[in-house]
C-alpha cells in the first residue's frame, strides 16, 4: 500500500505534467479539471477526488474573502493567506488597509500561481533540475529496451506522454521475452516518429506500417498485439481512463487504420447479444422454404403484406423478407403489433434467448476469472425486471414504456461501471431491444427484422402517412453514454453495401462490396466499374459529375486517378494470389500484410493523396470526414467513397432511413431520431476495408449524425465505436 506522501507526490506530478506550463493554478477552472483527471488517472475514489477539489476551491475562496489589503504602490487588492500575514504586510508599509466602496474592488494584484515541483518529495542535489519520478522511471525503461530519447519530440505534452507510457511499460518489462521487448522497442521508436515535429506524414505512416496494434472498443486504449501469444501482456500500455492513451489512439488513427481488439471473448459476447426473439427458432418469412432454400411461393401472408409496403418492396433477397413476432390462429404473423401489444411484449421477453445466452457465457468467463461476475448479474436482474413489467403493468401504456426504458438505463449504467469494454460491445446490441420493447409496451406499431444483416435498419416503425396510407421508417439505432457535455456513441454505422440494396435506382444496388479482395469486388467496389484504366476514369468522372462535384479534378487529374485505381486493382489481385494456398484458401492476414508493404500500392496511395488533397477530398466527403481520411487515403477508400457519396446524393439521402441515437443521462434513457440528408458533413464515414479473423471487413460504413451533432464528433477516430 502506498504511503500518503507517495499518493500526494503522484497527484502533484501528474497535475504538473497536465498543466501546460507546469504551474497549476487553483483559480483556473481548466487546471482544476486537469487535477480531477490526474486523480482519476491514479484510480482514486470519487469521494476523495471530490473532497480534494472542494477543499482546494474553498481554501482559495476563503483566502480571497477574508485577508485582503491594498498595494501601496499600485493600489490594487492583495490577498493574504492569514491574518498574521496581512498584519505583517501593513506593518511593513507594503500594503494599506482595504476599505470597501472606493471603486477599486475589481482590480487585483494576483500573486503568481503555485509552482509545483514534479518531484516534490525528492531530495535536493547539485543538478539544476532534478528529474521527476516519472522521468526517472521512463529512463529506466529506456535503458532496459536500449531506446534513445528522441530530440525531435519537442512538444512538452507529447514528450511527457511518452514518459508516462514508458513508466507504465516499465512495470512489466521483466515479464517479457526478448522478442516481446524487441516489439515494445519498435513501438516506441515508431511513437518517437509519430510525435516528432520534423517527421512528414509519409514518414509517420511508414513508422506505423508494421506495428501490430489494436484499440479497445471505446477507443481509449492502445494494445500491442505482438504481446498476445507469449506473455499475454498486450495491454502493457495501461488500463483505466487516461488522456495519455486517448491522445495516442487519436494521433495514431490519423496515419493507420487501427482495428478493435479482436479478443475472442468480446466478439463472442457481442455475437450472443444480437437480438433473437425467436426462442431459438427462425423468424417468420414471407417466402416458403424447400430443402433449406427460399422459393418464390408466399409463406407468411402477413409478413409478405408488410414487406410489400414501400420502400420495403425494394428488398428482393428472400432472407431479408423476414420478421420476428407471435403468430395468429392461422399461423401467420399477428398484425398489427399495435393492436396486440401485450402479446408482442410477452413474446419478446419470453423468447429473447440473447439475454440468457449472453448471461450464461459471461458466467462461464467469470468462473475462469476472465470477466467480472457483475456483468451476468446485471443481465439477470434486467431480465427479471422485464418479467415483472409484463405481470404488473398495463400494456400498452406510457407507464409500461417508461418502466422498460428505466430498466435498460439501469442495465446500461451497471455495465458501464463494471466494464466499459463489454458495455460498448453489449449495449450496441441491447439498444435495439430497448427501442423495440419500449415501443411495443407503449402501443406503437413496430417490427424487428429477422435477419442479422437486414439492410440499414435495426427496427421497422410503421406510421400513418400524411395522405392516409402507411409509411415505413427504417430505424438505425446507436447507443451511447452521455456526460454533462460529452457523448460517446457505440455501435457500427450502417453497412453501405447493405443499404445500397434500397437505392431507388436498381442499377446502383450492387456497386459496393464488403472488403478489399472480395470476389468480384477487388477494391471493395464492383470490378466492372474499374476493369480498365479507361473504365475507372469514366466511373470516377461520371459519378462525381452526377453528385455535383464534376469540377473537383481536371480531365488530366481524373485520367491519372483512373490509372492509379486500375493499377491498384491489378496489383491487389496479384497479391491475393500470393496469399492463396493450394486449396484455394486465402490467408487474409498475409494478404493484408503484403498490401500494407507493397511498393506499388504505397506509391499509388501517395500519388493519389497528391492529386486528391484534403481540400479536394472535403468537397466530396465533407470537411470532417476529410480530416480523418486524408492522411491515410488509399485507392480503395477513395473509389469506394466516391461510389457511396454518389449513392447518397442520388437516393435523396436515403430519406426513409431514420437515425436514432440513444444515450443515458442522469439515469434516464434519452432518444434522438433524425432524418438523413445529402450534405456529406452530416454523415460520419468509417472505411473498414480489411477482412480480418474477427470480421469480414464492412467496406464503407456510415451513419447520419446531423450537421449540428457533427461538431461533437472526433473526426480523427475512424472506428465507429467512438463517435465523441
Amino acid at each position: 500500500m502506498q504511503h500518503i506522501s507517495e499518493i500526494i507526490e503522484d497527484i502533484l506530478v501528474e497535475w504538473a505534467y497536465r498543466v501546460h506550463d507546469g504551474m497549476p493554478n487553483p483559480k483556473n477552472t481548466q487546471h482544476i479539471q486537469e487535477l480531477r483527471e490526474s486523480m482519476e488517472e491514479l484510480n482514486l475514489p470519487n469521494n476523495v477526488i471530490y473532497q480534494v477539489i472542494d477543499n482546494l476551491i474553498n481554501e482559495v475562496t476563503d483566502k480571497e474573502t477574508k485577508f485582503k489589503a491594498r498595494s501601496k504602490e499600485t493600489n490594487k487588492i492583495i490577498y493574504y493567506k492569514n491574518q498574521d500575514n496581512l498584519d505583517a504586510g501593513i506593518k511593513s508599509g507594503h500594503a494599506i488597509p482595504f476599505e470597501k466602496g472606493d471603486g477599486e474592488e475589481t482590480e487585483t494584484e494576483t500573486k503568481p500561481p503555485m509552482k509545483i515541483n514534479p518531484n516534490p518529495m525528492g531530495k535536493k542535489d547539485s543538478e539544476d533540475k532534478k528529474k521527476s519520478k516519472v522521468e526517472q522511471n521512463a529512463d529506466n525503461a529506456r535503458n532496459t529496451l536500449d531506446l534513445k530519447v528522441s530530440k525531435n519530440v519537442t512538444d512538452s505534452e507529447k514528450a511527457a506522454d511518452i514518459d508516462r507510457l514508458l513508466q507504465q511499460v516499465g512495470k512489466n518489462l521483466d515479464k517479457l521475452s526478448d522478442n516481446e521487448k524487441k516489439s515494445v522497442k519498435e513501438f516506441f521508436e515508431a511513437l518517437n516518429v509519430l510525435y516528432s515535429d520534423n517527421a512528414t506524414d509519409s514518414e509517420k505512416e511508414d513508422a506505423l506500417r508494421n506495428i501490430n496494434i489494436s484499440a479497445s472498443p471505446n477507443r481509449q486504449k492502445l494494445y500491442l498485439d505482438d504481446l498476445k501469444s507469449e506473455s499475454g501482456l498486450y495491454k502493457i500500455l495501461g488500463e483505466g481512463k487516461s488522456k495519455v492513451r486517448e491522445r495516442l489512439v487519436k494521433e495514431a488513427s490519423k496515419y493507420k487504420d487501427i482495428p478493435e481488439d479482436d479478443n475472442k471473448n468480446f466478439i463472442k459476447a457481442e455475437t450472443l447479444a444480437k437480438p433473437d426473439i425467436g426462442g431459438g427458432k427462425g423468424s417468420r418469412a414471407a417466402n416458403k422454404k424447400k430443402n433449406k432454400k427460399y422459393t418464390d411461393e408466399v409463406g407468411d401472408t402477413n409478413v409478405d403484406k408488410i414487406m410489400r409496403t414501400p420502400p420495403l418492396d425494394r428488398i428482393t433477397k428472400a432472407a431479408f423478407r423476414t420478421l420476428f413476432g407471435p403468430a395468429d390462429k392461422d399461423g401467420n404473423l399477428l398484425i398489427p403489433s399495435s393492436k396486440n401489444s401485450k402479446i408482442y411484449f410477452e413474446h419478446s421477453i419470453n423468447n429473447n434467448t440473447s439475454l440468457q445466452k449472453t448471461s450464461e457465457f459471461l458466467k462461464e468467463l467469470a468462473d475462469k476469472g476472465e470477466a467480472p461476475k457483475e456483468l451476468s448479474e446485471s443481465l439477470d436482474s434486467h431480465q427479471q425486471r422485464l418479467q415483472d413489467i409484463a405481470k404488473n403493468y398495463k400494456i400498452p401504456s406510457e407507464e409500461a414504456r417508461k418502466a422498460v426504458e428505466n430498466s435498460y438505463a439501469k442495465l446500461a449504467e451497471e455495465l458501464h461501471s463494471t466494464s466499459p469494454e463489454y458495455a460498448g460491445r453489449l449495449l450496441k446490441q441491447f439498444a435495439e431491444m430497448e427501442q423495440y420493447d419500449s415501443e411495443i409496451a407503449g402501443g406503437d406499431e413496430c417490427y424487428l427484422p429477422g435477419h442479422g444483416s437486414f439492410p440499414a435498419g435495426d427496427k421497422l416503425l410503421i406510421e400513418q402517412g400524411t395522405t392516409g396510407g402507411k409509411t415505413v421508417s427504417f430505424i438505425s439505432i446507436k447507443y451511447g453514454k452521455s456526460g454533462s457535455k460529452k457523448r460517446t456513441v457505440y455501435g457500427c454505422p450502417a453497412n453501405m453495401s447493405a443499404l445500397q440494396q434500397l437505392h431507388p435506382d436498381e442499377s446502383k444496388r450492387e456497386s459496393l462490396g464488403q472488403y478489399v479482395g472480395q470476389p468480384g469486388y477487388t477494391l471493395a467496389v464492383k470490378d466492372d466499374l474499374i476493369s480498365t484504366k479507361e473504365k475507372a476514369t469514366k466511373t470516377v468522372k461520371n459519378l462525381l459529375l452526377e453528385s455535383g462535384f464534376g469540377d473537383t479534378f481536371s480531365d488530366e487529374e481524373t485520367e491519372e486517378l483512373g490509372g492509379i485505381i486500375h493499377s491498384t486493382k491489378e496489383r491487389t489481385e496479384q497479391l491475393k494470389k500470393e496469399a492463396t494456398d493450394s486449396n484455394g484458401k486465402v490467408d487474409y492476414k498475409k494478404f493484408n500484410k503484403l498490401r500494407n508493404n507493397d511498393e506499388t500500392i504505397i506509391a499509388n496511395s501517395r500519388k493519389l493523396r497528391e492529386i486528391c488533397d484534403e481540400e479536394k477530398l472535403s468537397k466530396i466527403v465533407g470537411k470532417r470526414n476529410a480530416e480523418s481520411m486524408s492522411k491515410k487515403l488509399s485507392p480503395d477508400i477513395f473509389v469506394a467513397s466516391v461510389v457511396f457519396v454518389n449513392q447518397v446524393k442520388t437516393a435523396d439521402g436515403y430519406d426513409f432511413l431514420k437515425h436514432n441515437k440513444q444515450y443515458i443521462e442522469n439515469g434516464e434513457i434519452k432518444n434522438e431520431t433524425t432524418s438523413g440528408g445529402t450534405d456529406m458533413d452530416g454523415w460520419f464515414i468509417n472505411p473498414r476495408m480489411n477482412r480480418t479473423p474477427g470480421r469480414n471487413g464492412g467496406g464503407i460504413q456510415s451513419s447520419w449524425v446531423g450537421l449540428e451533432g457533427r461538431d461533437e464528433i472526433n473526426a480523427n477516430i475512424s472506428n465507429s465505436e467512438n463517435i465523441d
